[in-house]
């Protein structure tokens, strides 16, 4: 019971995202990163109906047996989620809006011999021990009938709710975001993360090229059956930037000569291309979606291959 519950909890947020565009409206101010996908969005694009009718295919007794159990449709009810945390180790939150099942959801929940309720204004929090880290909880609200929040503190969920009721600041999204948009218009996957706030990198040694970056973007889509994603590096200076350009020239030239041993590989290094305007570096990338879907088949088989010829060894 507990496995099946933690893995409802863990696929609900991981299913989709919010149907819309980044509402920074539902962020606290001092978030350090987020990611954001319009799952909506997604399953109406050539590679989200390829992806689903996988899923489906694999695993969709799986999938009836939780709606069954749980009152959640992982293929139509999830709408989607904004995840973001403010830059230190395991402080993630994720605002999930799905159509639930809420009182049949629960009846299951509380049998868990874990499960505690605490409350934060007219909002019921509910916790749950984590299975994977002793000593450490779950934590999540039913916001309302259609948006579920997550995180592994009560303060955290807290913070979110008091910004989603109006009564704490919320986020201003960064040019570097915003600046995405001219490159994909409308993103299923949306993505900021300010390096300069994210402790955890700030600490790796191997990192020092990465420090004199300020922020990242990424935006992700599709648009007339065509693959667009783009990435936008800010740097702290000019400087920085030529660099960072000339690492990630380096990288895409070393794609481009692996034709013979991986094709898919060479023609995804072809299709990305690079500028840059002084301290911004941007990375664009476009393929038809059906030659892209081709590319990743093909990839799959070949390490399905190698792991059977490994496994013979």
């Amino acid at each position: 019971m507990k496995k099946l519950l933690s893995l409802l909890l863990v696929m609900s947020p991981l299913a989709g995202l919010q149907a819309a565009k980044i509402n920074p409206a539902h962020i606290p101010a001092k978030a350090k990163w987020l990611l954001h996908m319009d799952i909506d969005a997604f399953k109406e694009t050539t590679l989200g109906k390829h992806v689903m009718a996988e899923a489906n295919e694999k695993g969709l007794q799986k999938m009836k047996a939780l709606q069954d159990m749980f009152g959640i449709d992982l293929e139509n009810d999830i709408h989607g989620a904004t995840a973001f945390g403010n830059g230190k180790k395991d402080n993630g939150v994720l605002i999930i809006h799905a159509k639930a099942n809420q009182k049949k959801l629960m009846n299951f929940v509380v049998l868990n011999d874990t499960y505690e309720k605490t409350s934060h204004g007219k909002h019921d929090i509910h916790s749950l021990e984590d299975e994977k880290k002793p000593g450490r909880r779950n934590f999540f609200c039913f916001y309302n009938k259609k948006t579920i929040v997550a995180g592994p503190t009560k303060d955290l969920v807290t913070e979110s709710l008091d910004v989603l009721n109006g009564e704490a600041p919320s986020m201003t999204l960064n040019d570097d975001v915003l600046a995405l948009g001219k490159f994909v218009d409308s993103p299923v996957l949306h993505g900021y993360g300010d390096f300069a706030g994210l402790l955890e990198m700030n600490k790796n040694p191997k990192a020092e090229l990465l420090k004199t970056i300020s922020s990242m973007g990424m935006a992700i889509g599709e648009e007339g059956g065509l693959f667009m994603s783009a990435f936008g590096l800010s740097a702290s200076t000019e400087e920085s930037a030529a660099q960072v350009e000339n690492l990630v020239r380096g990288m895409v030239a070393l794609g481009s000569l692996s034709a013979t041993e991986r094709p898919e590989l060479a023609k995804l290094a072809n299709a990305v291309k690079i500028s840059r305007d002084g301290k911004f570096v941007a990375i664009q990338f476009e393929m038809e979606s059906q030659e892209m879907i081709g590319l990743m088949e093909t990839s799959s088989k070949r390490k399905n291959k190698w792991r059977k010829m490994k496994k013979l060894d």
